[in-house]
């Protein structure tokens, strides 16, 4: 057991300066296998993860270093309950990301924050390559079902923040990485970083500063279409990430913390393959491409926040500038077999103030606040093939929240909040046909909540919310979007057993939201970029997570979630049908993720340990895309089923104190699914581009704490 002080920097904050709890220890020698209990902000106030009302995944620093975690990929991969994928065009570019089964293509459903500060979706519903890399990271709160009361549009059906680790004003730390890596049939892979912060002036101003280097070697061919190598291991990437900040407390009950954060990634080609030419047992993966298909994201997220005590009231507020740019080659969509291009050019500020009561385990807790933001949006395309075409979107945003929670008794808390936002677009396209948009929309979302604290190892609780997600246009084949809405229901609870040595985590759901037809005919449907899901559609399902400490020097972890997201209502057009009642969507119904870690004492301060861990995501069967009774149109592509996917990785370290030394094997088993995006609520009209696994792989690192 650790008994760690109370943070003494007022609770507004995300994250003190002091040093939360859950990151004040870097010495690896004092470090036991254990059930850690992790301080959250995911609610914007500091609380227990066993005592927050709310269905969610916590990758704290130690987590994601002992599972691989790199960025969103991995979260992807590992968390149960959650799809992340890219379309197979335009070298891995094109992500989305969803949680509970929610797929709607009109705008993003998932919330992305960088401690307080929101990272706009791309575009509709793409991030692009916007998800910050891991390193120097506290932690990863995922967080399941609408979180807009609090953190806002797009996170309907849930939430991600990444929450960095900040200046300290008393200790002085650090942190150096570095790793080399092998893939069987492809380049090497070689990663650095460096991290370290402390006080210049003790109690009064702190600073924390990293840097982090990364370069994935590929293992796909770019092949001639008869096969014949061009570029051998094409699919290379380059990720650069830094970032600054600065804690200054002039008084002790006012603290300013602004940062600045850099990332930059470079991919080389496009990671699909043809299964026709590939033999992926036999380490033979080949991408037939007249030229490279290169891509590359850049943005800069700068933020100040402040925090502060005015009198029995807490301020907080931030402002933030989130600056991005970037390009990709779309290959092989020209009838020239030369390169298509689409850039992005995305500019957005944004503020929250808010006011809320300091001690959130008074019999009236709340909350209550402002945000606004501005967001201004350029996506040329230009293509060999003489097409041109040059969006330019305007969106401003205004939003006022509140939020109350009553303790009924002192183990029954009622709450309720609601957001009441404003939101317009405006959407021009340069190049004739000129095509102009406006749309404006004031929306409301509310939640109310029961949560019964039997005692401070059980918590029950019951939330109805509401999720919204505003409205705008897609940059191509210009088409606007009506705002997407939906009502979540769920009954979840927590547990902590047996002496602390066993943790159980379990929600069940049932989602209900309506996906409005955006136009009714249907040559302009076949033409959209995205394949934007019409009529009523229900998620039902469940999450089970439990953590156990069998002996001191063993611990075992199981997760599983079950989606079952289906339509349910029948459309046609023009007598077309194009969704058919209890047609499935394209997630993965099953997830599951399991691991056993265990720890040998070896000499002196020397320890060993030994991990394991199996990711399994079932295939999603027959959907509304592969539904060979439906008529010609956007969401029928072609007949396929994706496979179910089942991924091994071993981990053994050597551990000093303040030292680790680890040789890690990913993809052990050397599974290659020919996948295509289905299964991760993604999908591709082009059955001769496929993705799989990245091949087994085997890399050797080694981490210093100071």
């Amino acid at each position: 057991m650790r008994i760690f002080p109370s943070p003494t920097i007022v609770a507004a904050l995300t994250t003190p300066s002091h040093g939360p709890p859950y990151s004040a220890e870097h010495d690896l020698g004092t470090r036991t296998l254990g059930l850690e209990e992790v301080v959250v902000t995911g609610t914007r106030g500091q609380e227990l993860v066993s005592r927050v009302p709310i269905d969610m995944v916590v990758w704290t620093e130690q987590a994601m270093e002992v599972s691989g975690i790199k960025g969103m990929a991995q979260i992807g991969a590992l968390t149960p309950g959650m799809d992340f994928g890219f379309s197979p065009i335009g070298s891995d570019f094109y992500t989305h990301l969803d949680i509970r089964g929610v797929t709607n293509r009109g705008g993003a459903t998932v919330g992305v924050y960088m401690d307080d500060a929101p990272i706009p979706p791309a575009r509709a519903a793409m991030y692009f390559l916007s998800f910050p890399m891991t390193f120097d990271f506290d932690r990863v709160e995922v967080l399941r079902g609408p979180q807009t009361v609090l953190l806002g549009d797009h996170a309907q059906s849930g939430a991600i923040r990444f929450v960095a680790n900040q200046p300290s004003l008393t200790d002085t730390t650090g942190h150096v990485h570095g790793e080399w890596g092998t893939t069987e049939y492809g380049y090497p892979s070689y990663e650095a970083g460096g991290a370290v912060g402390g006080p210049i002036i003790s109690d009064v101003v702190g600073f924390r500063v990293s840097g982090w280097f990364r370069h994935e070697g590929g293992y796909v061919d770019r092949t001639d279409p008869a096969g014949d190598i061009l570029e051998a291991n094409a699919n290379g990437y380059t990720t650069k990430s830094v970032r600054a900040a600065l804690t200054f407390v002039p008084t002790p009950d006012v603290q300013l913390t602004p940062s600045l954060f850099y990332q930059s990634i470079r991919i080389s080609d496009q990671s699909t393959i043809d299964p026709t030419l590939s033999d992926p047992a036999r380490g033979i993966f080949k991408g037939p491409a007249n030229l490279p298909a290169p891509a590359e994201d850049n943005y800069y997220l700068a933020s100040l926040k402040v925090a502060a005590r005015l009198g029995v009231n807490e301020l907080s507020a931030f402002a933030s500038f989130f600056s991005q740019w970037g390009t990709v080659a779309l290959n092989g969509l020209s009838t020239q077999g030369l390169n298509d291009y689409f850039g992005l050019e995305q500019r957005v500020y944004s503020g929250e103030v808010r006011l809320s009561s300091p001690d959130p385990q008074a019999w009236l807790d709340w909350v209550g606040g402002l945000f606004a933001s501005h967001e201004h949006t350029h996506n040329p395309v230009w293509s060999a093939g003489g097409f041109y075409d040059d969006l330019v979107v305007d969106r401003n945003q205004i939003a006022g929240f509140g939020q109350l929670a009553f303790k009924v008794t002192i183990q029954l808390t009622a709450s309720a909040g609601v957001r009441i936002g404003y939101s317009e677009h405006q959407d021009v396209s340069k190049v004739q046909p000129a095509f102009y948009a406006a749309t404006s929309d004031t929306w409301a979302a509310p939640r109310f909540g029961l949560s019964w604290q039997l005692n401070g190892n059980n918590l029950i609780y019951l939330t109805a919310a509401k999720g919204y997600g505003s409205g705008g246009v897609y940059p191509l084949n210009p088409v606007a979007f009506p705002p997407d809405t939906l009502w979540s229901y769920e009954v979840g609870s927590k547990h902590q057993l047996l002496d602390h040595r066993l943790r159980v985590q379990a929600g069940l759901f049932h989602i209900r939201w309506h996906n409005p037809l955006i136009t009714p005919d249907i040559d302009k449907l076949t033409q959209q970029e995205h394949d934007d899901l019409p009529g009523s559609v229900v998620s039902d399902g469940f999450d089970l997570a439990t953590q156990a400490l069998i002996t001191d020097r063993t611990k075992a972890a199981l997760e599983v979630a079950y989606t079952n997201a289906h339509v349910t209502q029948t459309v046609t057009v023009n007598q077309v049908l194009l969704i058919r009642s209890g047609a499935h969507l394209p997630v993965s119904p099953w997830n599951a993720t399991a691991s056993l870690e265990q720890e040998f004492p070896m000499r002196g301060n020397l320890r060993g340990s030994l991990r394991l861990e199996d990711a399994f995501r079932d295939s999603p069967g027959t959907t509304y895309i592969n539904d060979a009774s439906t008529g010609p149109s956007p969401y029928h592509v072609v007949s396929r089923t994706e496979p179910s996917v089942n991924i091994l990785n071993i981990r053994v370290a050597a551990t000093w104190p303040s030292l680790e030394v680890a040789a890690s094997l990913r993809n052990a088993l050397n599974s290659h699914p020919l996948l295509s995006g289905l299964a991760n609520g993604v999908d591709n009209t082009d059955s001769t581009h496929v993705f799989t696994l990245v091949p087994r792989t085997l890399s050797v690192s080694a981490s210093w704490w100071f």
